[in-house]
């Protein structure tokens, strides 16, 4: 029962750290810009504010859509909405994730 909740943190946490690198990621794409981003631009990508959304369209991902690897698995790897592929990496980072919360 332990491990099952372990698996399940890991996979939120590596959820968490995807989105957090993605998003830290996009914000320094849009400041190096010689043009000032919106504040409406950075603010959708706010840690605290900002909504999950799809990295090709922008599109915000509904609950659904956030289930960490089984929505990448239900949807074989692409957008609900643009249909574009989503990177492998996502996934791995959350099951790399779980099985460092389960092994350690």
């Amino acid at each position: 029962m332990i491990v099952v909740v372990l698996v399940v943190l890991g996979l939120c946490l590596g959820s968490f750290v995807n989105a957090l690198v993605w998003r830290i990621h996009e914000q320094d794409r849009l400041t190096g810009k010689k043009k000032k981003p919106h504040k409406k631009q950075l603010d959708r990508l706010s840690i605290l504010h900002g909504r999950s959304m799809c990295p090709d369209c922008h599109h915000e991902l509904k609950p659904k859509d956030l289930v960490p690897l089984f929505s990448w698995l239900s949807l074989h790897g692409k957008c609900r909405y643009c249909h574009k592929p989503i990177s492998w990496q996502y996934p791995v980072v959350e099951l790399l994730t779980a099985g460092l919360f389960v092994f350690s």
